[in-house]
């Protein structure tokens, strides 16, 4: 009589434990037992999927513009040991190209738009200039007079930059890249399975 007292004791302690980790969602509940396992299908994020394919890019060129320029600058220097002023000129030529594109890293998840497995639409940042090069054998001096030190000549070489720039601006070069940038991202998302394909400029 003892020992089935003590294991009808021991089922009771044994029960009791069983419940509280039930509750605690450590083992199934006792309702749980012959249901179906439920499930879960594994979805992926395309627009994800999608951006991790360019992430790889941060800059995107698209559009360039080369020139062949003339930069000048004047000053006035001191002469006759001080006692009276001068005119100083430099005149450099410089040739330069103008890179324009989309900044990739300005592209995130929320830009890109899944609908269907068919359809997608991506929100690009707009053209910008990414760089202006200008090599060192691409400047030669024109013409000089006057003394002129290592740092005014940077200074008229960055001024070259700017003037690359502003002609580059007025040929359209933002207007080609962001054409070209659309392009490319239309046909990079078709590769991808994608028919349906819209591609817009962010405001």
């Amino acid at each position: 009589m003892k020992i089935i007292i003590k294991f009808i004791l021991l089922l009771i302690i044994l029960g009791a434990a069983y419940v509280g980790l039930a509750k605690l969602n450590l083992v199934p509940s006792l309702g749980d037992f012959g249901k179906k396992v439920e499930r879960k299908e594994l979805t992926i994020d395309q627009s994800a999927v999608l951006l991790d394919n360019v992430s790889s890019l941060s800059q995107l060129f698209t559009s360039t513009y080369y020139a062949e320029l003339p930069v000048q600058e004047i000053k006035k220097e001191d002469a006759y040991f001080g006692l009276s002023k001068k005119e100083a000129k430099l005149i450099i030529i410089a040739k330069g190209t103008c890179y324009a594109g989309t900044d990739l890293a300005k592209l995130s998840k929320e830009d890109i738009e899944i609908k269907d497995s068919a359809t997608c639409t991506i929100k690009l940042p707009k053209a910008t200039v990414l760089d202006v090069v200008i090599n060192p054998q691409d400047f030669s001096i024109y013409s000089e007079t006057g003394n002129w030190s290592a740092l005014e000549v940077q200074k008229l070489k960055d001024k070259a930059k700017i003037k690359i720039t502003d002609l580059a601006i007025k040929s359209e070069i933002l207007k080609k890249s962001n054409d070209r940038s659309i392009q490319l991202f239309k046909d990079f998302a078709k590769s991808m399975g994608y028919k349906n394909v819209t591609v817009e400029l962010k405001e």
